[in-house]
């Protein structure tokens, strides 16, 4: 699955880490039309990528970690240097998956009634799922009910304070709901969605 957050980039012995979505912005502009070498330069600029150690990579998407790489590419050959390292995409183990890098790193900040929210597109399968629980000592789950024959699930939001407990989330097709596993406390969170008929952003849930 290409919306699948499990993929991170190798250059030579250490990893991507960038600090801005504003990379990806940008590659995707380029797909519609012209890019200035000002914006290209200022989106693959040192403040904006580092190397460093697998744990503090950023972890992509397959269709994210592709743009990237192509990106460089162009980046290179714009400034016309040549023989680069080009960088190599990993797949990730379960055991090395990290929602908190994804929330942290990929994920636009933004603010929903005064309270400050991370988003993810990025959900676990249930046997996941049900295998942290069981790893949990005190496991919490938070469901909100979706129609799943008339909505089309894309991202869940919840509150940045939270980040820390958050564990793993699933869209329930039997349940018709989508479900947040946390430690120690319940997190609430929003389901955003798109309307099957109409093509319209439609929300469940609420943030408390």
């Amino acid at each position: 699955m290409t919306n699948r957050y499990n993929k991170v980039l190798k250059i030579a012995d250490d990893y991507l880490q960038i600090s801005t979505i504003l990379p990806i912005l940008i590659i995707r502009k380029l797909k519609q039309g012209p890019v200035t070498n000002e914006e290209m330069y200022n989106a693959f600029g040192p403040s904006n990528f580092k190397t460093g150690p697998l744990e503090e990579a950023t972890i992509f998407t397959l269709s994210q970690a592709q743009m990237i790489c192509q990106s460089f590419e162009i980046v290179m050959e714009r400034k016309n240097i040549k023989n680069f390292i080009k960088p190599e995409i990993v797949t990730l183990g379960e055991s090395k998956l990290s929602l908190k890098r994804q929330l942290n790193n990929i994920k636009e900040i933004h603010y929903q009634e005064r309270i400050q929210t991370s988003s993810t597109r990025d959900f676990d399968t249930i046997e996941h799922f049900e295998s942290l629980k069981e790893q949990l000592v005190s496991p919490k789950i938070t469901e909100v009910p979706v129609d799943l024959s008339k909505y089309d699930v894309e991202s869940i939001t919840i509150k940045s304070t939270d980040r820390d407990v958050f564990v793993a989330n699933i869209i329930d097709s039997k349940a018709n709901c989508v479900k947040v596993l946390a430690r120690a406390q319940k997190v609430m969170f929003t389901v955003e969605t798109i309307d099957k008929e109409n093509g319209k952003l439609v929300k469940f849930g609420a943030l408390l």
